[in-house]
């Protein structure tokens, strides 16, 4: 269903973010894990890979707040 599909998920580090991206991720999606904590999204990043989900992880450091975060 989201094989191959980029989804972006602010707060990704956090606990339902966690979630949001495991469940991208099995479903074969690409799931982004922004957070303001580059470490944290590192970390849930490797967690969620390690655990052998069908699609990818990346991490990214993104403060949602601050415009030249977001900006393309």
């Amino acid at each position: 269903m989201l094989t191959d599909k980029v989804v972006v998920v602010t707060g990704g580090a956090g606990l339902l973010g966690r979630q949001f991206c495991a469940a991208i991720a099995a479903q074969g999606g690409v799931a982004i894990v922004a957070d303001r904590n580059l470490a944290s999204a590192r970390d849930t990043s490797q967690v969620l890979q390690a655990a052998g989900r069908r699609g990818r992880v990346a991490a990214a450091e993104v403060d949602i707040t601050a415009t030249e975060s977001v900006q393309a």
